[in-house]
C-alpha cells in the first residue's frame, strides 16, 4: 500500500485536472477478481485500509478542481474546491481513522429508498450525504 497512492498523487498534480474522482471496490460474483480474491490471489484492502490510503493520496496531491469521493466512509469529503478544502478533507479523514475506525456508518432514509452516509458528530466536513 502506498506506492500507487503516491504515483497518482504525483501524476494527477502534474494533470491538474478538472475533476478527480475516487472509489472503493465491490467484488462481485462470478468475476475474475472475486475467484482470484476467493483463491487468496489478490487481497483487497478494508474499509480502513482504503481510508488510509485516500489519506496518503489527499495528502500529497495537489491541484485546483473538483474533488469526488464515492467511499463508504461515514464523512463527505466532496468539494468543489480541492485546493481550499484539502486541509479540511485531510483533517476529516484522520479524525475518522482516529475515531471512527474507519468503520462504515449508513442508515436508510425513509424518503425514496435512498441510503444515507451519517457523519461523525464531530467531523470537521461533517455534513451528510446521500449515497447513490
Amino acid at each position: 500500500m502506498g506506492n500507487k497512492a503516491l504515483s497518482s498523487a504525483k501524476a494527477f498534480s502534474m494533470l491538474n485536472p478538472k475533476v478527480i474522482g475516487t472509489g472503493g471496490l465491490t467484488l462481485f460474483p462470478d468475476t475474475d477478481l472475486c475467484e482470484e480474491a476467493s483463491r487468496g490471489e489478490f487481497d483487497p484492502l478494508d474499509e480502513r485500509g482504503l481510508m488510509e490510503e485516500l489519506l496518503l493520496f489527499v495528502e500529497n496531491l495537489d491541484f485546483d478542481g473538483r474533488f469526488i469521493t464515492h467511499h463508504t466512509s461515514s464523512i463527505d469529503l466532496n468539494t468543489d474546491d480541492f485546493g481550499r478544502d484539502k486541509g479540511k478533507i485531510v483533517r476529516s479523514l484522520k479524525h475518522e481513522l482516529e475515531h471512527g475506525h474507519g468503520l462504515p456508518v449508513r442508515r436508510k432514509v425513509e424518503e425514496e429508498g435512498a441510503a444515507t452516509v451519517a457523519p461523525s458528530p464531530t467531523s470537521p466536513l461533517g455534513s451528510p450525504r446521500t449515497a447513490r
